[in-house]
Order: C-alpha cells, then sequence, then structure tokens
C-alpha cells in the first residue's frame, strides 16, 4: 500500500492540474500571468456591448481553452488586461444552461445554484 499511495497521489494531482489547467487562474491576474500559468488559448472573442456595437465597445475578452464545440472547455474572462471573473470551468454547460434561464425554464432565484 506505501508504493501505491504516491503513484495515486500524483495521478490524482495530475489529473486536477493538467484536466483543468485555468483552475490555477483567479480574478485579478494580468494576461501575461494567466499565459505563464495555462499557456495560449485556443480562441480569443471579444463581446461588444449591444449598444455600443457602431462605436465598437469592447466589454470584455473572453479566452477560451478547448474545443469550444465539447463539454469542458475553459473560460477566462477579462476586462483590459485583467481577468474579471472566476473561471468558467465547462463553457459548454454554462451556455446550456443560460440559455435554459432565458427560455425560462427554471426562476432566477435558483441561477446561484445551478451555476
Amino acid at each position: 500500500m506505501k508504493k501505491r499511495f504516491p503513484i495515486l497521489l500524483l495521478m490524482s494531482l495530475s489529473l486536477t492540474l493538467f484536466g483543468q489547467p485555468c483552475k490555477l487562474v483567479k480574478p485579478g491576474m494580468d494576461k501575461a500571468q494567466v499565459i505563464s500559468l495555462v499557456g495560449n488559448p485556443a480562441e480569443i472573442d471579444t463581446v461588444i456591448s449591444p449598444d455600443g456595437f457602431d462605436k465598437g465597445e469592447i466589454v470584455s475578452i473572453v479566452w477560451q481553452y478547448g474545443d469550444v464545440t465539447n463539454y469542458g472547455h475553459q473560460r477566462i474572462e477579462f476586462d483590459g488586461d485583467i481577468v474579471s471573473k472566476e473561471v468558467i470551468a465547462d463553457g459548454k454547460k454554462f451556455d446550456d444552461l443560460m440559455r435554459s434561464f432565458e427560455l425560462g425554464e427554471f426562476p432566477a432565484s435558483e441561477l446561484d445554484e445551478r451555476i
């Protein structure tokens, strides 16, 4: 058993870190810190405010890690060069949840619980 414990510990640690590398990212970090921790994103999206579309007013920048069409991809949202929110651990699941909320499938009071 003593020989198995370090192997199990190493396996769980590697799954935690490499399975969701963005867990290390925290609000307040800048882009350079994020890149040094988890590398370059697979995709970068710019969110523009609906009323500022013609003006090109950028609301936030979202870095996507992993295939955005599959469950499990991670998102980091920036306000300027600083991480503005907690990392979204599963972007597709989050999108599905928000779509259900917008369709009225559950009340606003349950939104925080489900995220």
